[in-house]
């Protein structure tokens, strides 16, 4: 999976190359999105968060690059495209944000003892014990 990180990394340097400063920054950043949304459902299935962070990174510090090349400010430039303004103003999505909107990220979570009697009742809603205890 370090591949995949590198390669989607290689791709977006490719994508916000000073031979690309002529596009309009919306078509950039939609390339850009669809890159990383691809790559982030490559690494939808377990720990993701370096992978996310990684690809993020990379996306802000060459999209800010492309914007100061484009506009001929100097580099870095933080302070004219602040973190906030490539999402808000320019519309770059973010990684990290995504594993929360996914449905097994929104799973209960139970405390040890609780996921014990829910298995040793035997049922996984956890109500099979209460049910039998009622009397009919």
């Amino acid at each position: 999976s370090k591949k995949r990180v590198q390669r989607i990394c290689r791709a977006i340097s490719d994508e916000t190359g000073r031979d690309k400063v002529w596009q309009d920054s919306k078509t950039i950043v939609d390339r850009l999105n669809r890159m990383m949304i691809g790559g982030a459902n490559y690494f939808c299935l377990g720990p993701v968060s370096k992978a996310y962070s990684a690809v993020d990174m990379h996306a802000h510090r060459r999209l800010r690059r492309w914007l100061c090349d484009k506009h001929k400010e100097p580099r870095p430039a933080y302070k004219r495209f602040p973190e906030a303004s490539l999402h808000s103003g320019y519309g770059l999505v973010q990684l990290p944000h995504r594993t929360a909107n996914l449905p097994w990220a929104k799973a209960r979570v139970f405390s040890e003892s609780r996921m014990r009697e829910i298995c040793q009742s035997g049922s996984m809603s956890g109500n099979r014990k209460q049910d039998q205890a009622k009397p009919d």
